[in-house]
């Protein structure tokens, strides 16, 4: 069940939103791996979307995640997925992917899928991720590749 103290929205590029959102993985995802973003993955994700979310009450940003459209038209790569560590477990990210799934499916995507770190697998398979293929290494540390697919609405 979603909180009624979230506030999640899809951003554009060059904003405040966007830079704070930066910032955010580059201290939750990037740091603590002694990794930064480099020029040319910034503009590798030039074309990604990026959701947020807030804390209505503080209006402080607290997490976010990116997604990558597939060529194939039909799914989506859920990227760069961090919520900050004081905010977990409070159902930040649960919103995150509800809003960005319904997004998928008002845009006729069939399914999600994403690289997750072996520590946020179990987060992932309670919202209905599947774990597919062994463990493999990507920004220097274990991940396994979940998938989710969406069943249109009647």
């Amino acid at each position: 069940m979603r909180s009624p103290e979230i506030t999640c929205r899809w951003i554009t590029r060059d904003t405040d939103d966007d830079q704070q959102w930066l910032e955010m993985r580059r201290e939750i995802l990037r740091a603590p791996l002694g990794l930064d973003f480099s020029a040319r993955d910034l503009l590798d994700e030039r074309l990604d979307r990026q959701l947020i979310a807030r804390d209505e009450k503080s209006g402080d940003l607290v997490g976010g995640v990116m997604i990558r459209e597939s060529s194939d038209g039909i799914s989506w790569k859920v990227r760069q997925m961090a919520v900050k560590p004081e905010h977990q477990g409070k159902g930040f990210g649960r919103a995150l992917l509800e809003q960005l799934e319904r997004t998928a499916r008002e845009e006729g995507i069939r399914e999600l899928h994403l690289h997750a770190r072996d520590e946020a697998v179990p987060f992932y398979e309670k919202l209905g991720f599947v774990a597919e293929g062994p463990e493999f290494i990507e920004v220097t540390i274990p991940h396994r590749r979940l998938a989710k697919p969406l069943i249109p609405p009647p």
